[in-house]
């Protein structure tokens, strides 16, 4: 068996036996030429029903398209490994079109000074990403590539407090920004420190990342799948169904030459990841709600205890500036002067309201699907033709009364010095509440 070991350095039965004891420093089993390998050939699929099954039915009853992914990114892969770059650039560019998060790729080709097989894969990722406007009009594209994916960089879906994500940005933004719908009881509202906090996280996970697969006794194959789940574990939110992709680090492990104690904590900690009932943990005190995040970070950390690699400080300087780079292109939004009108967010995605003689009347949807909810209030709600939507802002005659990047649309006069008007301002786009600001 081969074990994801280079052909041209082989090493004998008995030093492949020694280098599996705990003790040994000398290889771990890890190739010594860092030449491409293709995944070992060990007959481990039966393991991958146990191991990855509520992914595995997720995909299949959601109809997710990760199997098509992860098809992609093995095939690409196998034809990187056979030297046919240009077929591997377009299997790889796949998955980067569809799911922003593939990206992470480009940083193993980079780590592997694999530059024609970089460029090529950044084109065509490019191309397909910008394929759409052949169909779509352009301002919609433009749209999307200038406000919508930008806010997708800086969290901002349905609920970005969520645990479902399970990632180190839900964790920090709980800790540390307030929200009176989704998080009014943070220890402390300073979202600058969770922003913050989260690149650091970020800078640690790439670090120990291109620490590995730039290691020389790590096989290619390892170092690809370490490179995944450095994409899962910095990406701002996660899925059950995304944790299919656990597949490339389980096989990387029958290429690592551990032991038997170290590959069951391994595997222990891959089925946990991967199969944990996330949404049975709404109860829980906050710290524990994110077992997906700790299993997987503790999982590197292992990988990379074991293979103890070499920390090179300008990789991560560079880095830094790269995540300093992205958090100012995605950055959040700016401080807003506007509040929820609602005193909870009971009432789920309001896609509209109307005055009444009583009140006002939502228009709203939740799991229920679409509703409606007449409100008593005593406050005084009227049309005003001064009150425009201009570039996503609120105006009033020429004077601008929101400065947020957030998508705004049927602004009303209330009472004598506010407006109201819906936002899905931190929310997701199209995701709106009702919110007002005074003036």
């Amino acid at each position: 068996m081969d074990h994801g070991l280079s052909t041209e350095n082989p090493i004998s039965r008995k030093s492949e036996v020694e280098s599996r004891n705990l003790g040994d420093t000398i290889d771990h089993g890890l190739s010594t030429d860092n030449s491409p390998s293709p995944p070992p050939s060990r007959p481990i699929p039966l393991l991958l029903p146990f191991l990855c099954y509520t992914p595995l039915l997720n995909n299949l009853y959601q109809g997710q398209s990760y199997l098509y992914l992860v098809a992609a990114l093995l095939a690409g892969y196998q034809f990187w490994v056979q030297g046919r770059r240009n077929w591997a650039a377009v299997f790889w560019a796949i998955p980067i079109a569809l799911k922003i998060f593939p990206a992470i790729l480009l940083l193993f080709l980079l780590l592997k000074r694999d530059w024609r097989t970089f460029i090529l894969t950044s084109i065509l990722a490019a191309s397909l990403s910008f394929l759409p406007v052949l169909f779509i009009p352009v301002e919609l594209m433009f749209d999307y590539f200038t406000h919508i994916l930008p806010r997708l960089f800086a969290g901002e879906i349905n609920d970005p407090f969520t645990i479902l994500y399970q990632s180190a940005r839900v964790v920090f933004d709980q800790l540390f920004v307030f929200d009176q719908h989704l998080n009014s009881s943070p220890i402390a509202d300073h979202p600058a420190l969770s922003q913050y906090l989260y690149l650091l996280f970020q800078l640690c996970i790439l670090g120990m990342v291109m620490a590995i697969v730039h290691d020389k006794r790590v096989s290619a194959f390892a170092g690809f799948s370490i490179v995944i789940l450095g994409g899962l574990l910095v990406s701002g939110y996660g899925s059950s169904y995304s944790m299919l992709l656990l597949v490339f680090p389980l096989l990387a492990l029958f290429s690592l030459g551990l032991n038997a104690w170290q590959m069951g904590v391994a595997l222990f900690l891959l089925f946990i990841a991967g199969n944990m009932p996330i949404y049975r943990l709404q109860s829980w005190p906050m710290l524990m709600q994110f077992p997906r995040l700790y299993t997987l970070v503790a999982f590197l950390l292992l990988i990379f205890i074991l293979i103890r690699p070499r920390l090179n400080t300008k990789p991560l300087l560079l880095l830094l500036a790269l995540l300093l780079v992205k958090q100012w292109v995605s950055d959040g939004n700016t401080a807003t002067t506007a509040s929820y009108y609602l005193a909870d967010g009971r009432h789920g995605i309001i896609h509209d309201y109307e005055a009444t003689e009583t009140g006002i009347l939502l228009h709203f949807f939740n799991p229920q699907g679409d509703q409606k909810e007449a409100l008593t209030t005593d406050d005084e709600l009227q049309f005003d033709p001064k009150l425009q939507v201009r570039n996503q802002q609120i105006f009033l005659g020429d004077q601008q009364l929101t400065f947020t990047k957030s998508r705004k649309k049927r602004p009303m006069r209330l009472n004598e010095n506010a407006v109201i008007y819906l936002s899905d301002e931190g929310r997701g786009v199209g995701f709106y509440t009702l919110r007002i600001v005074k003036y």
